[in-house]
């Protein structure tokens, strides 16, 4: 039997995690200027690093883990992301000081292909293995970017749509510094 905070990560957080993943390895496939990209890049990190540990079994008891629903469960062979995984790290949730400056040795399109694909073949190997009382928990639908309304957001984690649609963004004054603003369908975001 699934307790309430099983059932909340199947139906509400594991598919925002997979869903923001998807979301910004999409958009970063995108043209767009370089800090909109590093903004994605940063977004595609958190998400495809909290997916990894759960799949890997990492982090503290105070994050679910994929053993939490499969007690035997064992993520697949980690040695092809080690490295990349280990880049976007040091990259991105760190100010360390071995990070790097030279493109050749940072997170770059190859690397975030071998994660996501990675990742995306882990969570799905999870749901296939997961007891089918559980499994028929997972909110497939909430982890697909689709295309919909523009909208207000109201809660962090509450995604109600996202498009993978290319946007035009342009830099406009803000104040004192410049904010980046995005136009969607012709109107301003």
């Amino acid at each position: 039997m699934a307790t309430v905070e099983q059932k909340e990560l199947l139906d509400e957080h594991l598919p925002y995690e997979v869903l923001m993943m998807r979301y910004a390895f999409e958009t970063l496939r995108n043209p767009q200027p370089q800090l909109a990209w590093n903004a994605h890049l940063e977004s595609f990190a958190v998400h495809v690093r909290n997916l990894v540990h759960f799949l890997r079994n990492k982090e503290s008891n105070l994050n679910f883990k994929a053993r939490d629903f499969i007690e035997d469960y064992q993520a697949s062979e980690v040695k092809e992301i080690e490295g990349a995984l280990s880049k976007l790290e040091s990259q991105i949730r760190h100010l360390g000081k071995n990070r790097k400056t030279e493109p050749k040795d940072k997170v770059n399109p190859g690397r975030i292909d071998k994660l996501f694909k990675w990742t995306e073949n882990g969570v799905e190997r999870f749901l296939q293995q997961l007891p089918a009382e559980l499994r028929d928990l997972y909110n497939e639908a909430k982890s697909r970017p689709t295309g919909g309304e523009i909208t207000t957001p109201s809660a962090s984690n509450h995604a109600i749509s996202i498009t993978t649609s290319t946007e035009q963004a342009v830099q406009r004054p803000m104040g004192s510094s410049v904010g980046i603003y995005r136009f969607l369908r012709g109107s301003e975001g």
